[in-house]
């Protein structure tokens, strides 16, 4: 008989013991849980404060609007800095007096922007071109040298510019609307 309850002592021992492990496991469980939910709800968080690209639209209802004046590439010549017809090389107070060989080798016009506008016109399109100045095999530098530099262009055809066109000018008589005349690309 001793033996019975000695193997029934050891038997409840035993359950109390896997009782309180199991305890233990859920409680490890449930936090381990908690702590999971805790991450990805911080991720979350982070991830929507990330800037995300913003738009024309955007941008302009950041400051004031103001005239600012745009050096715009009108020749069909793709030069060393991969500009193409209808990019934006400059953006410029409505004050500023360009020389004569800008005026001559340029579509200047004016635009009314606010400075967040100004400056999304003069960022580039995405990591194309990067890449193509930072090294790389030639396959992706021939590739990334193709892609446009500009990620916003002006519709020269909306101002009146035919494609044959391609000597400078200034057209300083009226104040374009961005939403006019400017495309993404």
């Amino acid at each position: 008989m001793k033996s019975v309850k000695k193997i029934h002592s050891k038997i409840k021992e035993t359950s109390e013991r896997a009782s309180g492990l199991y305890r233990e496991d859920k409680k490890r469980f449930f936090k381990i849980l908690f702590a999971a939910i805790a991450v990805v709800a911080l991720a979350a968080v982070a991830y929507s404060r990330v800037p995300r690209e913003m738009t024309m639209k955007q941008a302009g209802k950041i400051g004031e609007k103001k005239t600012y004046q745009l050096l715009i590439k009108i020749d069909n010549s793709r030069g060393n800095g991969g500009f193409e017809r209808g990019d934006i090389i400059l953006t410029a107070a409505e004050d500023k007096q360009f020389s004569v060989a800008e005026q001559e080798g340029f579509l200047i016009i004016k635009m009314g922007l606010t400075q967040e506008q100004a400056n999304l016109l003069l960022r580039q399109k995405g990591e194309g071109k990067r890449l193509a100045e930072d090294g790389g095999d030639p396959g992706e530098r021939e590739q990334a040298a193709q892609e446009p530099l500009r990620r916003f262009r002006v519709d020269l055809q909306k101002l009146g510019i035919a494609d044959t066109e391609v000597k400078g000018r200034v057209i300083g008589d009226k104040v374009w609307d961005w939403q006019e005349v400017v495309k993404e690309k």
